[in-house]
């Protein structure tokens, strides 16, 4: 199952930790995507906007407005390679496996740096969790957990703990998940709320 948390930090903007997308979660209106798409939407702030909104569309699982909600971030000058993990989650939620690993393709190869390539690490293995290979997620995540450590990216690491939960689970190991989700909830309240810098 797609978790809401991972394409939140894919994203590189806060959410919350959960094992099921939100219920409930408004999608975002019609009529505010038409404002994103005007003459304003270069404005600061707007592509972080964008990315919170398609975010909320996972939650909400009205995936067709998750994509233009990216489109939207896109155009406003967010960064691509983030839209495409955050799409390639949502092709793993609706099922389609191959689309999601095409997507994440064109998002490892858009950009290189540290956090990006942790953040792609962890994006392939909740693809291979998906996909039905436990153990490949296993490998990919704990990469993604060594990755985050060394970055020191508190986050990262909760959404790491939280995947490898997730793989250990689908390998009915549940005495190991458990203690992982435990690991990954006690990161997460111990992690310093991110600043505006970061969630941009």
């Amino acid at each position: 199952t797609v978790t809401a948390a991972v394409p939140a930090y894919a994203s590189r903007t806060t959410g919350p930790l959960s094992i099921q997308p939100q219920r409930g979660a408004a999608p975002a209106e019609e009529e505010d995507y038409e404002e994103l798409k005007s003459e304003d939407l270069q404005e600061a702030g707007m592509a972080h906007i964008a990315m919170r909104s398609a975010l909320q569309a996972f939650a909400a699982r009205d995936y067709d407005q998750v994509e233009r909600w990216l489109d939207a971030a896109v155009a406003a000058g967010g960064g691509r390679a983030a839209a495409q993990r955050v799409l390639a989650m949502t092709h793993l939620a609706k099922g389609e496996h191959e689309d999601a690993m095409r997507t994440l393709q064109r998002a490892s190869a858009s950009d290189t740096p540290g956090p990006v390539r942790a953040r792609d690490t962890l994006s392939w293995a909740l693809l291979h969790l998906s996909g039905g290979d436990p153990e490949l997620g296993v490998r990919d995540a704990l990469a993604a957990l060594a990755q985050n450590r060394q970055l020191g990216d508190a986050r990262g690491e909760t959404a790491a703990l939280h995947v490898l939960s997730l793989c250990y689970g689908m390998l009915e190991r549940s005495g190991d998940a458990g203690r992982l989700e435990a690991a990954a909830l006690a990161r997460a309240r111990a992690a310093p709320s991110p600043s505006v810098a970061q969630r941009v």
